[in-house]
């Protein structure tokens, strides 16, 4: 019975372990664990220099710490799998080492390839986060919500990956629905109106050149660049590949490739065989932001820096996911984070 009844990572842990620990460092309450106004005030204006470099996938971009009480869970989750190894670099070590176990564990198990084979890693990880919390945060810090994620993998391993049997799906869709309601009389046939206009509108293509059933190309244009043996090509600014919508400008022009190469997006092609490629940057140097529990490398997440200025041609088919692409440290620096993106509902 126990294990037909999932945890909701939705609440358990970007409302709730992730909301406390951010809460934690911002407001207090804990021990000895509060940033100070000015290290806040600084963080806060970094999260807003970053958020231009937020991509389209995501549906809020990054806001001031003072906003916390605010933030969504697609946010808590936004800060928990991406960005946050990056902005609370600034903890103290312990505490920094004691949250990237939890940010690995859950890296682990939002991932649809694979969650299975090192849920029992995960599951080692977690289990020492609830331990250390305790050391570090004191005895209350220790909630249902903190508890609880030591039983996280184990649905994983039964449900598959975290997103599989989350609440988001559920909550966007009642959004939709709600936005759907234009007056207050009949809202449910309002619904059922609109949901069937939207239905109907979907399974018509409009504006855009249908490669395979996979990719989508939209906005030509013939502004270049170009190299030598594709000139004579059609250029588009946007695709929709698989399940990323990816362009030619920041922040959606970064990929992560088979072969693990980090590639920053200059033009999109498509020749007289309607074979698509991208024109791109090259990054040079790969380094990782973090050692402990593992290398950051070992996860796919990279400090990234000498760019190429060399453009090559790749097929799309060396795609394996889009990417979030961050500074570490100033916006106009040019030593950035990078990290594949996951498919959440």
């Amino acid at each position: 019975m126990v294990k037909n009844v999932p945890l909701d990572y939705m609440h358990l842990t970007c409302l709730g372990a992730m909301k406390k620990l951010m809460k934690a460092w911002v407001k207090g309450g804990f021990e000895r664990t509060k940033l100070s106004k000015v290290l806040v005030d600084h963080l806060s204006a970094f999260l807003i220099a970053i958020a231009r470099f937020i991509p389209c996938d995501f549906p809020r971009k990054t806001r001031t710490l003072n906003d916390l009480p605010h933030m969504k869970a697609t946010e808590y989750r936004l800060h928990m799998n991406y960005v946050a190894p990056v902005i609370f670099k600034v903890l103290d070590p312990k505490l920094y080492n004691h949250f990237m176990l939890f940010h690995v564990a859950m890296k682990i198990l939002v991932n649809d390839e694979d969650c299975i084979t090192y849920a029992e890693y995960a599951e080692t990880l977690l289990k020492t986060f609830v331990k250390d919390a305790v050391t570090l945060y004191g005895p209350k810090f220790i909630a249902y919500n903190i508890h609880n994620l030591i039983h996280l993998p184990g649905d994983v391993v039964n449900y598959g990956p975290l997103d599989n049997f989350s609440s988001f799906p559920f909550e966007n869709k009642l959004q939709k629905m709600k936005n759907l309601v234009r007056r207050g009389g009949k809202p449910l046939e309002q619904i059922v109106r609109r949901m069937r206009e939207v239905d109907a509108h979907h399974t018509r293509v409009k504006g855009s050149t249908v490669v395979n059933r996979l990719t989508f190309l939209s906005c030509y244009h013939n502004s270049g660049p170009l190299i030598n043996g594709y000139r004579m090509v059609d250029q588009y600014e946007k695709m929709q590949y698989c399940r990323w919508t990816i362009t030619i400008k920041v922040p959606d022009n970064c990929v992560f490739t088979y072969d693990r190469k980090v590639l920053l997006i200059e033009n999109i092609l498509r020749n007289s065989n309607s074979e698509v490629f991208i024109l791109a940057k090259q990054y040079q140097n790969y380094q990782n932001l973090y050692e402990y529990p593992l290398p950051s490398m070992a996860i796919n997440e990279f400090v990234v820096s000498d760019l190429s200025q060399d453009l090559q041609i790749w097929p799309i088919s060396c795609i394996v996911n889009k990417c979030l692409r961050i500074p570490v440290k100033h916006p106009s620096d040019n030593t950035l984070f990078v990290c594949p993106l996951f498919a959440h509902e």
